[in-house]
């Protein structure tokens, strides 16, 4: 049983990273592929391997390697959703320095400002968990700091936008990354 949690796990993570390749290729758009989104796929395969080698070499417990799959399973829901969502919008890639050219308001964007940042922390925090290594929080720390930075940088493009009243709205009643518990405009 163990053995197949462990290979479903880690299948599961390749396919979701394969996912992840196939969204720069099919469904975000630039003219040019920036240099922190190099950077931040290069970590995605890395940290694949390294989560992949830990899963082959450690015993994971089954309470984590259940949550951690749960976890994969959510993240890929919500990374297919904001796909279906987002796909007549050609996104751009992240760290792109372009302003955007719409706001998106539908599917996961009714509740979420950010939902494939969303989706990617959930897969991250999934497959860590599931290898119950203690080096692996190093892994979502880094993905946590470079999505937060990532979706910063986009609502600093919204606010110099002619969308930013728009986006303003918007960001009072949406999280981040997490669907917000209240609305901040009724404040």
């Amino acid at each position: 049983m163990h053995l197949f949690l462990d290979i479903s796990v880690v299948t599961v993570g390749w396919v979701m990273v394969a996912s992840y390749i196939w969204s720069t290729k099919n469904h975000f758009s630039a003219e040019r592929f920036p240099l922190g989104a190099k950077l931040v796929s290069a970590a995605v395969i890395g940290c694949a391997l390294a989560l992949s080698w830990t899963m082959a070499v450690a015993d994971q417990p089954l309470p984590f390697a259940l949550a951690g799959l749960a976890l994969q399973g959510l993240s890929a829901a919500l990374f297919w959703w904001a796909i279906a969502a987002s796909r007549a919008a050609r996104l751009r890639f992240v760290f792109d320095a372009d302003r955007p050219a719409r706001l998106l308001t539908d599917g996961p964007y009714g509740r979420i400002r950010h939902p494939f940042y969303a989706s990617y922390l959930l897969f991250w925090t999934g497959w860590s968990l599931a290898s119950a290594s203690p080096s692996s929080a190093a892994i979502v720390a880094f993905f946590a700091f470079a999505y937060t930075m990532a979706a910063r940088e986009e609502e600093l493009n919204f606010a110099r936008s002619p969308l930013a009243d728009d986006y303003g709205r918007y960001r009072a009643v949406t999280g981040r990354f997490w669907p917000r518990l209240w609305d901040r405009s009724a404040a």
